[in-house]
């Protein structure tokens, strides 16, 4: 309903005010990557990934409950079919509410209850970013042990002019998988905390992502979404040139910066290349 849209354009925005001003992203320059990078740098086109494509087998995972009174159920599958069946009187819904109803009291029906909601993100592209920009674990997982480099990703004003709707998600980092109830969270909630939750060993990273309603793949941004390149310790001089080639070519300005590390010390620091 127009409501119901009104509602979650409100929250997407409450979301997007809370994101951090600049967040990176890892990558390698081997393979595939390289012309990742180069489509994203000189033609400004942002890969969104599906959820089957994360490293983590066991990242988005939710455990769902069906704990609800008669009455609860009653109305939840009755606004269900409205949503589903617009214009059609509820007289004629009546059979279809209670079958539902019927589903919701098996195992059998309450594995395919929760199938749905657990695949709810399968449509939708992520984008995963990070506060971090000197974290050397980062670099290793992700940069190819430093062959790599990282993009900074400048929020303003053009970031929130993706083409599609798209909603930002804090990750947060548990021990345990976490829980929904099926009859109280929307689908908005549901996507939230499928994408916005992960195992606490990778509580380093400090990991924000971008979801993109109803699209996986290539999406064209505003160029100044990026406006830094950071090169790694090992990143070796043919990649660097073509990096550099491919900031020359770029629509917006964008800075160059190496990786460093500190003197007798195992910290790394960003500086300008």
């Amino acid at each position: 309903t127009e409501a119901a849209e009104k509602r979650m354009e409100e929250r997407i925005a409450v979301l997007q005010g809370k994101m951090p001003s600049v967040l990176y992203r890892f990558t390698s320059l081997a393979g595939d990557h390289r012309d990742w990078i180069k489509r994203l740098l000189v033609q400004s086109e942002l890969y969104f990934a599906p959820r089957t494509a994360f490293n983590d087998p066991l990242d988005c995972r939710v455990t769902v409950s069906f704990g609800a009174s008669e009455l609860k159920l009653k109305q939840y599958w009755r606004e269900a079919a409205k949503r589903e069946n617009p214009g059609v009187p509820m007289s004629q819904l009546k059979d279809h509410v209670n079958s539902m109803i019927q589903l919701h009291r098996t195992d059998s029906g309450r594995e395919r209850l929760q199938s749905h909601l657990s695949t709810a993100l399968d449509s939708d592209g992520i984008l995963c970013l990070t506060e971090e920009s000197a974290n050397p674990l980062m670099w290793s997982y992700y940069a190819d042990g430093h062959r790599g480099i990282a993009l900074r990703f400048r929020k303003g004003r053009r970031l929130l002019e993706l083409p599609r709707t798209w909603f930002p998600v804090q990750v947060q980092y548990a021990e345990n998988v976490p829980s929904l109830n099926y009859y109280e969270s929307d689908t908005f909630d549901c996507a939230q905390v499928l994408a916005g939750t992960k195992a606490k060993a990778w509580e380093h990273e400090r990991e924000w992502r971008l979801v993109l309603i109803k699209c996986v793949g290539y999406v064209r941004i505003p160029p100044e979404m990026i406006d830094g390149v950071i090169l790694g310790l090992r990143t070796d001089q043919k990649c660097e040139e073509e990096v550099r080639q491919w900031v020359k070519e770029r629509q917006a300005p964008t800075k160059l910066f190496r990786v460093t590390n500190e003197e007798n010390s195992f910290l790394l620091k960003v500086e300008p290349a």
